[in-house]
């Protein structure tokens, strides 16, 4: 038995894939329209969280370098193809290639459980 927040997400992935292309189009065209504050905010999101940032360039760099390979390399935990890579110790300078790979799905519910 599905629970409302499944039945809900449920939907909510069947509508943006029955309708991903104009999804994307409209989203790029506001980006477009308003790029000004588009680039305001990600200006002001650069500033407040700069190892945040850092942290996936690093990853980023090293994935392009080959010494870690694509997360689409990997399988998640849940058995799906795996999209993002997850610092799961944190964003610090230290830690900024330590990371995990996981489905779009799982990194959602790690994130909003605050790992």
């Amino acid at each position: 038995m599905m629970t409302k927040k499944q039945r809900r997400a449920l939907i909510q992935h069947k509508y943006y894939e029955k309708n991903k292309e104009r999804l994307l189009l409209e989203k790029r065209n506001y980006i477009l329209k308003n790029r000004d504050k588009f680039h305001s905010y990600r200006k002001k999101f650069r500033k407040k969280h700069p190892d945040m940032v850092n942290a996936w360039a690093a990853v980023s760099r090293e994935v392009r370098r080959k010494s870690i390979p694509k997360a689409s390399d990997f399988l998640c935990g849940c058995g799906k193809i795996a999209k993002h890579y997850h610092h799961y110790a944190g964003y610090s300078y230290e830690h900024r290639i330590d990371v995990e790979p996981l489905c779009e799905g799982c990194h959602i519910e790690i994130s909003k459980r605050g790992e």
